[in-house]
């Protein structure tokens, strides 16, 4: 019995059965249990005798390696721009603002756009504040995704785009109420005995289209679109009790360390001329790296990866993703 054994390049396709007594979760889970998957002329199945993941667990990890991503129907340039008409109807900023955006000092960024969320706060109706709120991060969203494939020639969508992706700091939404707070303080865990819950098979099923960005010109109090560095700083908020100062700041910190992986030499060689286990364990290590240079600018970020076993698992993931897309998209424009 060997620690971790089975996650550092074992490949042995007799191996049948394997027994787990630990917590293995995301792409950790995926690469344990996949050395089962090697074929061999006398082999006909495999077993897992898990005494520590559940069947969810599990198919959860498999499910994003699993499912084949098909894009339904294509996203609409023309819809940016009216978007921008629906959004400067609001009159919650002057195209004056937008303008001498790339003019102003900090201070005076800062000033414009507290400017711009009094309005909103004091002069639009909850329906109003709710619409444009969606309407910002639509616009913010689809500029994201648009500007990678279309060159815009208007200088003015790009800095609105800088302008409203600050904007939408400030101008706050609904806070999910966490009902789950507190519980895991009071559970008992001095004491637990094994016994054998159920024999499953994992069924995975395939997944559904892909749909393009949203453009939808119409928005509610009930929408919660969020982007995905957001949605993935919020899901650290949740699991391990952090409120970042700045959540503008460490996103910018993780695409910076995400383009600087990407371009990292030995992560292009292993990339190119190996599997996705071995990038994967040359990303983590450039990773560590390029985190280490912020950690003046963001040292709450940086100091929950470094004591906190599972957020750097959970960090470590995210970011070979985000440096796996990088990488193909690099590929595809020279190609």
């Amino acid at each position: 019995m060997v620690a971790n054994k089975f996650q550092t390049g074992f490949d042995q396709p007799l191996l049948h059965t394997m027994y787990v007594d630990k917590k293995l979760g995301g792409v950790n889970a995926v690469q344990t249990l996949s050395r089962l998957n090697r074929s061999h002329p006398l082999k006909k199945d495999t077993f897992v005798l898990d005494f520590a993941n559940t069947t969810e667990e599990i198919e959860k990890a498999f499910k994003p390696y699993f499912e084949s991503t098909i894009l339904g129907e294509a996203t609409d340039p023309n819809k940016l721009f009216d978007l921008q008409d629906a959004l400067d109807n609001f009159q919650v900023y002057t195209r004056e603002q937008i303008e001498t955006l790339h003019a102003m000092s900090l201070p005076e960024m800062h000033a414009s756009l507290d400017s711009s969320t009094a309005i909103f706060r004091n002069d639009l109706a909850e329906e109003q504040q709710a619409d444009f709120r969606a309407k910002v991060k639509t616009y913010v969203r689809l500029y994201i995704f648009l500007s990678q494939i279309v060159p815009f020639e208007n200088p003015y969508l790009e800095r609105l785009y800088i302008f409203l992706n600050h904007l939408q700091n400030k101008l706050g939404g609904e806070t999910p109420i966490d009902l789950a707070q507190g519980i895991l303080d009071n559970i008992d865990m001095d004491s637990y005995r094994l016994q054998l819950e159920a024999t499953t098979n994992i069924v995975m099923e395939q997944g559904e289209d892909l749909k393009p960005i949203p453009t939808d010109m119409r928005g509610g109090t009930s929408e919660a679109e969020i982007d995905r560095l957001s949605n993935i700083l919020q899901t650290f908020n949740d699991r391990y009790g952090t409120q970042f100062e700045s959540a503008d700041k460490v996103r910018q910190m993780v695409e910076s360390i995400a383009n600087d992986v990407a371009k990292n030499e030995e992560l292009v060689n292993s990339m190119k001329f190996s599997d996705d286990q071995n990038a994967r364990i040359t990303s983590d290590t450039v990773a560590q790296k390029e985190l280490l240079k912020h950690v003046t600018t963001n040292f709450d970020f940086y100091k929950l990866i470094i004591d906190n076993k599972e957020a750097k698992e959970d960090f470590n993931a995210m970011l070979f993703g985000m440096v796996k897309e990088i990488f193909n998209r690099g590929l595809n424009k020279t190609g």
